[in-house]
């Protein structure tokens, strides 16, 4: 059974990273997340190791751990491996989506264009990728989705680390123009608007990465 506190650990970093409080190549020292979590190192080492397995962090010397710096190649292969999954997964719902799922499935996308409406930035990316794992979710297989949130998690990594300047906006309103094809089973279109999507998301980075800045890492953990 997994220690709930190097869970919590896990969970808190995570947010931070996903949430861009802690930017690629920001140092992450044992002892003050120690401190901080008001844990022992080896619960600290505990929970770096598996977000080390989730490419959330990464070694940057013998005793030293930083968010990770994917590099252009690891960003442009998670990409293609999310077209590949996505794709598949939208093949396998064309058409076989219940009344009770296309219902949850657009009230989400409808929670992200009222954010970009409002001028939510951070809400519409965050339910924007969050429908994407409600998404594959509706095939019922666990394991998918534990790998398919994964992904997302680090792609929230890159990003943060090749900031863009593409708008995104007419992208959330993708995911409702992909409900009606799913519901009306064409599969062809709705496969081809995932691929669409992703490559149009890769094309928004600018591929060049920043020296984070000086982070408080207290504050940018508790938020």
């Amino acid at each position: 059974m997994k220690n709930l506190r190097v869970q919590h650990l896990v969970d808190a970093i995570t947010a931070a990273i996903v949430a861009r409080r802690l930017p690629p190549g920001t140092r992450l020292p044992e002892r003050e997340l120690g401190d901080i979590f008001g844990v022992s190192r080896t619960l600290v080492r505990a929970a770096v190791a598996e977000l080390k397995t989730h490419g959330l962090v990464e070694a940057a010397g013998p005793k030293t751990t930083i968010v990770a710096q994917p590099s252009v190649e690891d960003a442009q292969a998670l990409f293609e491996t999310m077209q590949v999954l996505e794709s598949g997964a939208v093949h396998r719902l064309s058409g076989q989506l219940k009344p009770k799922q296309l219902t949850h499935l657009r009230r989400h996308a409808a929670r992200e264009v009222q954010a970009q409406r409002r001028q939510d930035w951070l809400l519409a990316n965050q339910l924007g990728r969050a429908f994407h794992t409600e998404l594959v979710a509706q095939l019922g297989n666990p394991i998918l989705s534990q790998v398919f949130e994964s992904l997302l998690t680090r792609e929230a990594v890159i990003s943060a680390l090749y900031n863009t300047e593409f708008d995104y906006d007419h992208l959330h309103d993708e995911h409702l123009e992909l409900l009606d094809h799913l519901e009306a089973s064409r599969t062809t279109e709705a496969q081809a608007l995932v691929i669409e999507h992703w490559t149009l998301v890769v094309k928004g980075y600018r591929i060049e990465s920043a020296e984070p800045g000086s982070v408080d890492l207290a504050t940018a953990l508790q938020a």
